[in-house]
């Protein structure tokens, strides 16, 4: 019993350390693939907003990606050409506030109602949601304000705005009031990513540096607030995917998370930070892909 268990704990280290050096490799070069062919434009909104958003079109079924609050939909330039390969279609899309969106300010808004709007444009009837981060306390509000367009529900690394006690004095212990003064590099980057791949920290904080109008700026509002009941509530296969080295949201706060979906699958990438999209993009990728195709 002891070689059997033993050869296994081996087998497993050899794939763990050659996805390591995988990662390591795209990490340290850190070439972003060309894009697939897409259309980028604005959808206008009745109240005076503008939404930015691409789409590649196509037959597969959507995916829509949900951006961080620290980046735009720019972001997302290691998954719009393996999502788009794989054959799904990918739409990203910055939310009001977020370049290049137009931002209206402290005027009352809601993310939920746009990403509707949004679809209803492009005839997207049901569309998989990946979020990141603060983008996913957003796709989860969509996701109750309008089921019937989702198929799956992806979140990577997002606080999802639990108010149940247990949870925010599991946060209180994580995050020091100092932490939100902190880099945001250092913030939503693991510290082996960071140590690796100068030219990947470089290419995400440009993005950052020109993410949000920076004029009036706000977030948007939500319609709904979350708790452990809201939670299981959601019946659309779930999901979760965090960073071994998340100071954000490490394993026991997404365990919490994972506990009260009704169909949650739980995986957490060693070594990550708060970025798994960034960071791993090749795991990542190959993680959410598996699941979109086996969620229905």
């Amino acid at each position: 019993m002891f070689v059997l268990v033993h050869s296994a704990t081996l087998a497993h280290g050899a794939s763990l350390l050659a996805n390591q050096r995988e990662e390591s490799a795209a990490t340290s070069t850190f070439t972003m693939p060309a894009q697939v062919s897409s259309t980028e434009a604005y959808l206008q909104l009745e109240d005076g907003g503008k939404l930015w958003y691409s789409d590649t079109g196509g037959a597969g079924e959507a995916v829509v990606f949900m951006h961080p609050a620290s980046v735009n939909g720019k972001v997302w330039g290691f998954q719009q050409s393996a999502f788009a390969r794989a054959g799904f279609r990918v739409i990203t899309y910055s939310r009001r506030g977020y370049a290049p969106s137009e931002s209206l300010g402290a005027r009352t808004s809601y993310a939920a109602d746009d990403l509707s709007k949004l679809l209803d444009s492009l005839s997207v009837e049901r569309a998989h949601l990946v979020a990141a981060a603060h983008g996913g306390s957003f796709a989860v509000d969509f996701v109750l304000s309008f089921p019937h367009h989702v198929r799956s529900l992806t979140l990577q690394s997002s606080l999802v705005g639990i108010d149940e006690p247990e949870y925010q004095a599991m946060l209180s212990r994580l995050l020091p009031p100092f932490f939100g003064g902190l880099p945001s590099y250092y913030k939503e980057l693991g510290p082996a990513f960071r140590a690796r791949s100068p030219k990947g920290v470089a290419a995400w904080n440009q993005i950052a540096s020109t993410a949000r109008n920076k004029e009036n700026f706000s977030f948007q509002l939500r319609r709904h607030s979350v708790d452990y009941q809201v939670l299981e509530s959601v019946s659309a296969p779930t999901l979760i995917i965090g960073g071994g080295a998340d100071l954000y949201a490490p394993s026991p706060l997404l365990e919490l998370q994972a506990a009260h979906f009704a169909n949650s699958k739980l995986v957490v990438i060693p070594e990550v930070g708060h970025s798994a999209y960034w960071e791993a993009p090749a795991k990542f990728n190959r993680l959410v892909i598996e699941f979109l195709r086996t969620s229905e």
